[in-house]
């Protein structure tokens, strides 16, 4: 009996052994896997854009690398924001979100739009912005569509949204996320 036991332990081991070689060779094409659908999904949905210019200094300085996700929703952006967009001449901008525009007609602007540095600009971004921009065919927000308001963080320095109006949706490159 006791070699019959010795030898069908024998036989097991190897048979053992194959099994979890098998489940590790498992495991390690599931990591993989994995590991290829995030790096296809960075590479499809992220974007590289190194900052130039002071407008958004304190937050980004020349010559710093953000990335950017390139199929941000519209509907899940939100005030604070930070977006990157191209304007009419085709310059890639990077500002920051203080008011969106809704789909459903055209909602009063905000009492009071604060700038990172804790200063009211609502007189320069609505009022005194449809006063410059009457008839000049500068985009003016149409009824029924989402605009997007935007300033650089360093106002004082920065051409925004109190310069060339709203920016539409259709001129969004993406969400920086890091």
């Amino acid at each position: 009996m006791s070699i019959a036991t010795n030898r069908s332990q024998t036989e097991q081991a190897p048979n053992d052994e194959g099994h979890s070689m098998r489940a590790l060779r498992k495991r390690e094409w599931f990591v993989l896997s994995v590991l290829l659908a995030i790096v296809l999904t960075a590479y499809f949905n992220l974007q590289r854009v190194v900052v130039s210019g002071v407008s958004m200094q304190p937050t980004f300085h020349t010559g710093q690398t953000v990335f950017v996700w390139k199929h941000a929703p519209i509907d899940k952006l939100k005030i604070g924001d930070v977006i990157v967009f191209n304007t009419d001449d085709g310059t890639e901008v990077i500002k920051r979100i203080v008011y969106i525009q809704g789909k459903d007609g055209l909602p009063k602007p905000p009492k009071e739009v604060w700038t990172p540095k804790g200063m009211k600009l609502y007189e320069e971004l609505f009022v005194d912005y449809d006063a410059r921009t009457e008839g000049s065919g500068v985009n003016k927000p149409a009824p029924g569509k989402v605009h997007i308001f935007v300033l650089g963080d360093n106002f004082e320095h920065s051409e925004d949204s109190r310069d060339y109006g709203p920016v539409d949706p259709s001129q969004l490159l993406g969400k920086v996320v890091f």
